[in-house]
């Protein structure tokens, strides 16, 4: 097998497989998990998902879904089948985890609902970490106030235009559903995310039974 071969095939699974989260993204992370309850459901409901509508660089309006889960897991940017109720239910199934494309944390600041979250990412493409923030309007309705980057920098005049203005995203408007994902996901069993060590502990031992 030549050289070059051998190269092509080493940035091959390079670009493939998942890169290791940087010490810069976990500085920036400044939320810890501790996976209890945390009374959000005394603010809003989250018996169900959020949709926001989203005016695009391409003046296209996109449906962005999330989960706020009451452990304090977050969810976010996921397509639900909109045919059947039967469909939406096997969407949330134990395979969701697959399905989102942020995974993250939040924590609730009064009438503010402060999210920290990341996308997975392989070795050759760049970390897509965010904090935003969400206003509680009433118990079904929520606005983006406020967004920045975690763990990397942009430009000051695209950092105004495109993170701290909000005005392309409407109100999140609550959808009951009568199936809801379970909360876990690989963000959860990075030891860093936890405040607790040993509640991080407790957590992967019962990762490792259920997967028995």
């Amino acid at each position: 097998m030549s050289k070059s071969y051998l190269i092509i095939i080493c940035i091959f699974l390079s670009a493939c497989g998942i890169k290791p989260i940087s010490q810069l993204v976990r500085n920036d992370f400044t939320l810890r998990f501790e996976g209890r309850n945390t009374e959000l459901t005394e603010k809003i409901r989250i018996d169900g998902y959020y949709v926001t509508k989203v005016q695009s660089t391409s003046n296209k309006t996109l449906d962005m879904n999330m989960i706020l889960f009451k452990d304090g897991t977050f969810a976010k940017s996921f397509y639900i089948p909109k045919t059947t109720e039967n469909d939406t239910r096997t969407f949330f199934g134990e395979n969701f985890h697959n399905e989102a494309s942020y995974w993250g944390i939040y924590q609730l600041n009064g009438d503010t609902i402060i999210t920290q979250y990341i996308s997975r990412t392989s070795w050759m493409a760049p970390w897509d970490s965010r904090e935003e923030w969400f206003f509680i309007i009433d118990s079904i309705s929520l606005q983006s106030i406020f967004a920045k980057p975690i763990g990397f920098e942009v430009s000051q005049e695209l950092l105004e235009s495109r993170w701290h203005n909000r005005d392309r995203f409407s109100p999140s408007l609550f959808v009951p559903t009568d199936t809801l994902p379970p909360s876990d996901n690989w963000l959860k069993e990075e030891k860093w995310l936890w405040r607790n060590e040993k509640d991080w502990e407790e957590y992967m031992k019962r990762k490792r039974v259920h997967r028995k």
